[in-house]
């Protein structure tokens, strides 16, 4: 039950972060910003998670419909899913940065803070 769980939030998470990718890669060059070397970045990184996020879908969809998972396919569909949501993430992060200083500083302690908070909330789990 527990990895049928896992799968389902690491499909989930894919799909929505593989969603925002795409459209990102539509709007992030079309924005005004103050710092062109950071939306240089923040696409690439952007444009990295797209095959990572879409092979995780599509190995999530191989391993539910042939109703069976592996160790092997386990590990991969969650390393597919991490690269691919990291990636997507430090290029959103420097999207932020590209647009403003302040707001990047912002969106960095607000990471860090809801970091802390599920960590504290996780230990309370075990």
């Amino acid at each position: 039950m527990i990895r049928e769980s896992f799968q389902g939030f690491l499909n989930w998470i894919s799909g929505g972060a593989l969603t925002g990718a795409m459209a990102l890669l539509l709007f992030a060059p079309t924005l005004e910003v103050e710092h062109k070397k950071f939306q240089v970045i923040s696409i690439l990184f952007i444009a990295l998670s797209v095959p990572f996020l879409g092979c995780s879908l599509a190995l999530y969809k191989e391993m539910s419909w042939n109703n069976k998972s592996t160790k092997k396919s386990d590990s991969r569909l969650a390393l597919l899913s991490v690269i691919g949501c990291l990636s997507f993430y430090v290029g959103f992060g420097f999207l932020v940065l590209s647009i403003n200083i302040v707001l990047g500083v912002v969106f960095g302690l607000a990471t860090l803070l809801a970091t802390y908070i599920y960590k504290e909330g996780s230990n309370g789990l075990n």
